[in-house]
């Protein structure tokens, strides 16, 4: 199941959750950078960063979790659709362009259908 994405100049961490079933996949080029813990505790910039994105982090993961919550494949999509424009999406003349690049396989996997039915959809 799809938890969120990570998009330029944010944090990506694993270890938060009690699970050890997390896997990332990236969809495009990508620098990651670690920081210690003593890096963090000793910078309250960086710490607030990382704050507030743990916050955003949540937010999706909640959005997601009631995408998978609809029962009709078509409202799933829509609403995923309508996340992902307004998290990722750049307006162009012909509507929105996501900054990413998405499969109807990622698209299936995000909403727990098949690519057939997204493609059909």
């Amino acid at each position: 199941m799809l938890l969120g994405w990570a998009l330029p100049d944010t944090s990506f961490r694993i270890g938060l959750a009690a699970l050890d079933t997390y896997q990332a996949q990236a969809l495009s080029e990508v620098h990651l950078k670690w920081f210690s813990m003593i890096e963090l505790e000793a910078s309250p910039h960086l710490s607030h960063t990382l704050f507030n994105q743990l916050g955003h982090r949540i937010q999706q993961t909640e959005a997601l979790l009631a995408i998978a919550g609809l029962r009709r494949v078509e409202d799933r999509l829509q609403q995923l659709l309508f996340l992902l424009k307004q998290e990722m999406g750049e307006p162009v003349p012909e509507g929105t362009r996501l900054s990413v690049r998405m499969t109807h396989q990622n698209l299936a996997n995000a909403i727990g259908t098949s690519r057939v039915t997204v493609t059909k959809t």
